[in-house]
């Protein structure tokens, strides 16, 4: 069909030759056109944007003074620096969304480098979970580090495809070749640790793994639908001795078999290490106990936020709420950094000195940690969601569907706005975040725009240093003939202003914000009478409030009333 538009001048042909030439243009940045060509990759700016993106939204969710931390060359402040994020962080989500940064920089690297700080780092944590091998323990059979060797092969045993891989799970998602019928995976494993090392590798039908060339444990059987990828059902599993540094070679068979559901071939492969729970827990404690301050980064495992399957609990691992509680018995100052892409439970957040959500903090995430610890940098985040104390306490749970069918019974009531009329108060309201300085909020009044109305109001940094807050204007309306959530935002603004310094902020509340949509109209529609228009600083902090009525069809009305909280 674009061949016969292009021949009958319905397309443009310039048009398709741009198209081309992105085409090509990215497969010579990535080298994929051969002649010699290697990938240009840009240098990493440890001060450019993704550090920032990380600054501007880490969320600090509360503390008691503690942060910033302050220490000199001279007299260093001792921090232990604690949990299975310190050395091997979570940066990103699973799933389709992952990518392979060219580094990672993490919170031991980026505070051992601060002369004011003396470090000490330990994990802390044990698990029997199979973990993702991370990039530094593969290296691929010709050297390459971060990598494996991957190769198809048709049913007569013809190499289809022979790529490097940078990452050790290999999957082709419905772009399986016809004639494909066996994958082998081939790299090292240079282990970090010496000690009892369990690999478990899932693969979607039959399928054999080999260490240092003995096969040593086999399967055969069906495949099953997982998510967005198929899986074994029994994976493959083995547990060796390894000295740490020291290369073991493993291979990996999996077949590819014709009917193979989707044409999807996803192998995956992982590792645990066998540590003592206990004695990790108590080298911890020890740890915090010899510091000034202790700082434990934990967050969710690999694979436990993904596009490809729901959550069942909102709990961090075990393990992780574990060591955090013993830390916190041991000492008082203590900071707890999150790494999750949604709301977890923090049952011990009431004994932290401090708490700081870093969500995925992508490839800069231990400078930019160190930045925000240290208070060259503010935590500027605030919370885009509700985060309860405990799953039952939130007001919508049910997501199951039954006979097929999801009952959106909640309505508009989502999030924050369920939030408002449930029973249980959230650990951290929706809007919700700290800085490291104070803020007045003083008059508000109300200005008309041409079909706008405008919120003006006075803030003032009462704090010693610079900083950012986000003043949040919400409407409600008590009585309506529109069914309506007791409350939804409005409208925001950011603001920035040095210490001793009062701003006049003017935030926009649009004429959309106070219509609804009507079936019958077809179109959005503004109902008669007042809404109550409220500014505050989250959902659960308003400092403001007043009443208008928006003259409908035309430009919005004045106020009417309007008071301090």
């Amino acid at each position: 069909a674009l061949r016969a538009a292009v021949e009958a001048g319905d397309v443009p042909e310039a048009i398709l030759d741009e198209k081309v030439r992105r085409i090509l243009r990215l497969a010579e940045r990535t080298g994929a056109l051969g002649g010699g060509l290697r990938p240009r990759l840009s240098s990493v700016d440890p001060g450019g944007p993704a550090r920032t993106v990380l600054t501007r939204g880490a969320v600090l969710l509360q503390n008691d003074g503690i942060l910033p931390l302050a220490g000199t060359p001279d007299a260093p402040l001792r921090v232990a620096l604690l949990g299975p994020g310190a050395t091997r962080p979570r940066v990103q989500g699973g799933g389709s969304s992952e990518v392979f940064p060219v580094r990672v920089s993490t919170p031991a690297e980026a505070l051992a480098a601060e002369p004011g700080i003396h470090l000490t780092v330990v994990d802390g944590t044990a698990s029997d979970r199979v973990e993702p091998f991370e990039a530094d323990e593969l290296r691929a059979p010709d050297g390459t580090v971060g990598a494996v060797r991957a190769r198809l092969f048709d049913g007569d045993g013809a190499v289809l495809s022979d790529e490097r891989r940078e990452t050790a799970r290999v999957i082709w998602l419905g772009d399986l070749p016809d004639a494909a019928r066996r994958l082998e995976i081939e790299f090292d494993v240079v282990p970090p640790h010496s000690g009892l090392l369990r690999l478990g590798i899932d693969v979607p039908a039959a399928g054999t793994l080999s260490i240092d060339g003995v096969p040593v444990a086999a399967a055969d059987g069906g495949a099953r639908v997982e998510g967005a990828h198929i899986a074994h059902t029994d994976p493959l599993g083995v547990a060796i001795d390894v000295v740490a540094g020291r290369a073991i070679r493993v291979r990996v068979s999996a077949e590819a078999p014709e009917d193979l559901p989707l044409r999807i071939l996803d192998v995956r492969l992982g590792r645990a290490y066998a540590v003592d729970p206990a004695s990790a827990l108590e080298a911890a404690v020890a740890a915090a106990r010899e510091a000034d301050v202790a700082i434990v980064c934990v967050g969710t495992p690999a694979g436990g936020e993904s596009e490809g399957h729901d959550r069942t609990d909102l709990t961090l691992p075990p393990e992780q709420d574990a060591l955090v509680a013993a830390v916190l018995a041991a000492h008082p100052r203590t900071v707890v950094v999150v790494a999750a892409g949604a709301p977890v439970e923090m049952p011990w957040r009431h004994d932290a000195a401090a708490v700081l959500l870093t969500w995925f903090g992508g490839q800069e995430l231990g400078a930019a940690l160190a930045d925000v610890l240290l208070g060259r940098e503010e935590p500027g985040g605030r919370l885009p969601t509700t985060w309860p104390a405990r799953l039952e306490d939130a007001p919508v749970s049910d997501v199951v569907p039954r006979d097929g069918i999801l009952s959106y019974r909640e309505g508009l009531n989502i999030g924050y706005r369920a939030w408002a009329t449930a029973d249980a108060a959230p650990a951290y309201p929706f809007g919700h975040g700290l800085g490291y300085t104070a803020w007045a909020l003083g008059a508000v009044r109300v200005e008309e725009g041409r079909d706008r109305l405008f919120l003006v109001a006075d803030l003032t940094n009462t704090g010693r240093r610079r900083g950012r807050h986000v003043l949040q204007v919400y409407l409600s309306r008590g009585e309506s003939a529109v069914h309506r959530p007791p409350l939804w935002l409005a409208a925001f603004a950011a603001v920035e202003a040095d210490a001793g310094v009062r701003s006049t902020v003017r935030i926009e509340i649009p004429p959309r914000a106070f219509a609804h949509w009507s079936p019958a109209a077809g179109a959005w529609t503004t109902e008669p009478g007042e809404f109550t228009v409220s500014l505050g600083f989250s959902a659960d902090d308003v400092r403001w409030s007043g009443r208008v009525q928006p003259l409908v069809g035309a430009s919005l009305g004045s106020i009417v009333t309007g008071a301090g909280a």
